[in-house]
């Protein structure tokens, strides 16, 4: 089966990181905070419908990182990981 790994971040946070960055958002899903928001919203619901796993990226990259490769062994050895 396909692995599906949903990198989501707080919208808030998101939307912090990309005033930091050279290139901002880089998205065409909105221009705005509120636009943000609402597909940062739909994503989450998308994320839900499909039961695709979420990998949250608001911790540390080392914590990112390490939840990354436990859900790739989980998902290797047949595990159901969690949402």
């Amino acid at each position: 089966p396909d692995l599906v790994l949903a990198t989501v971040c707080d919208p808030h946070e998101s939307w912090r990181r990309a005033t930091l960055r050279r290139r901002g958002l880089s998205s065409r899903s909105g221009l705005t905070l509120q636009q943000h928001l609402d597909a940062s919203e739909a994503f989450d619901r998308v994320v839900d419908e499909y039961g695709f796993t979420r990998l949250n990226t608001d911790d540390a990259i080392d914590v990112v990182a390490r939840r990354a490769r436990d859900l790739l062994f989980d998902a290797r050895l047949g595990a159901s990981p969690e949402k």
